[in-house]
């Protein structure tokens, strides 16, 4: 298999087409943050979880470039910022997360302890607020994992309706068939 690297931010490569191949069997998370020790500290410990693959951003707008990847989680920081002072701040990331792909889970980053900051972040989608504190990874880690969870029970849902469907469809089908064969047995009579 052959691997397509592309060049991120961080000047770290990524392996595009390995993410869109193991999409069903591994878990995709995206960190985005522009301070990069944060992004490392976070990805240093996300990545002992299992089945994880992990992709940093420093910008909104290459992790929205990226979004076609169909993450199920982006942690993501509010308090965007950079040297052009054009980009996207984490909250117009969030609403076009949220715009673009539903089903993607947000996590919502920031070192300001203001109610304003955690409800504009729920107000567009988030799924929780963390604020970047001494206990901020164990807190993204938990949180991760409520998602994971929240993922893995709604697969198990669906599985569970379809089951359902496919047992009430085979019923359906078999009195069909019973009630054909019933004709076709008075008719020869």
């Amino acid at each position: 298999m052959e691997v397509v690297y592309e060049q991120a931010e961080t000047k770290r490569k990524m392996p595009i087409k390995v993410a869109e191949k193991k999409k069903q069997e591994t878990r995709l998370i995206f960190l985005v943050d522009d301070q990069e020790i944060f992004l490392r500290i976070l990805e240093s410990d996300l990545r002992n979880i299992k089945n994880c693959m992990i992709m940093t951003f420093t910008s909104g707008e290459e992790c929205l470039k990226n979004m076609y990847l169909e993450p199920e989680l982006v942690v993501l920081d509010y308090d965007l910022s950079g040297l052009e002072g054009n980009l996207l701040s984490g909250i117009e990331v969030l609403k076009r997360i949220k715009k673009t792909s539903k089903a993607t889970e947000v996590v919502m980053l920031s070192s300001h302890e203001e109610i304003h900051v955690a409800v504009a972040s729920m107000k567009f989608g988030a799924f929780d607020y963390v604020i970047k504190d001494e206990y901020y990874v164990n807190n993204v880690r938990n949180k991760t994992r409520n998602i994971f969870r929240k993922f893995t029970m709604l697969k198990s849902l669906r599985s569970e309706k379809m089951m359902r469907w496919a047992i009430s469809l085979g019923l359906i089908f078999a009195v069909g068939i019973t009630f054909f064969v019933q004709q076709s047995l008075n008719s020869v009579q």
